[in-house]
């Protein structure tokens, strides 16, 4: 496990897939907020004051996790304090998943590929073992894959796919983000 000290008041803790082993973590689990992951989540941060000075003692804390290379998993940790403070830890949340988004856009057309069910996702990525990317997101009952218009032709017998920008903007702004690198995610861990 690895920390870095990012800002004041926000740290990066990057697991490997030992780390994740050994805690029982995952970006899931991590989101669940289960009670034994608060316990690790409590472990890091003393640690990471004793490391890097990071203190979060009578704070709150959002936490971020995905998905890092070679099946890792990154997490971001930030000490909230005024109302200031979580509306700027928001803010920066949101303009980072834009980024990731906006990158993805500019490398190529977007597609949109909408399940009726968790087990039709579950059923692609292990139907496109050739391929890792991917964000999943749920919104309005349904979980939506966002990913490369060049391949998601090739997955439309999946759910429903559509590559209408305003659509696609729609579900990555006011959807929950599940993972990202979601093909590669649910093959792991389905």
């Amino acid at each position: 496990m690895k920390i870095e000290k990012i800002h004041l008041n926000k740290i990066k803790v990057t697991f490997t897939p030992a780390d994740l082993i050994e805690h029982n973590l995952s970006v899931s689990a991590v989101k669940d907020n289960a009670p034994w992951v608060q316990k690790v989540l409590m472990s890091v941060v003393r640690r990471a004051e004793e490391e890097v000075g990071f203190s979060a003692e009578n704070a709150r804390l959002m936490v971020e996790a995905m998905p890092a290379e070679g099946d890792g998993l990154v997490m971001y940790i930030t000490r909230l304090g005024s109302e200031e403070d979580v509306k700027d830890a928001l803010g920066e949340a949101k303009r980072r998943l834009r980024l990731k988004v906006k990158s993805l856009n500019e490398a190529s057309k977007i597609a949109l590929i909408s399940f009726e069910s968790f087990e039709d996702a579950i059923a692609l990525a292990r139907f496109a073992i050739d391929c890792d990317e991917g964000y999943l997101y749920f919104h309005e009952g349904k979980y939506h894959l966002v990913t490369d218009a060049t391949v998601a032709h090739r997955f439309s017998e999946f759910g429903k796919m559509t590559t209408d920008e305003k659509t696609c903007n729609l579900v990555c702004e006011h959807g929950k983000l599940i993972c990202d690198s979601a093909l590669k995610t649910l093959r792991n861990y389905f």
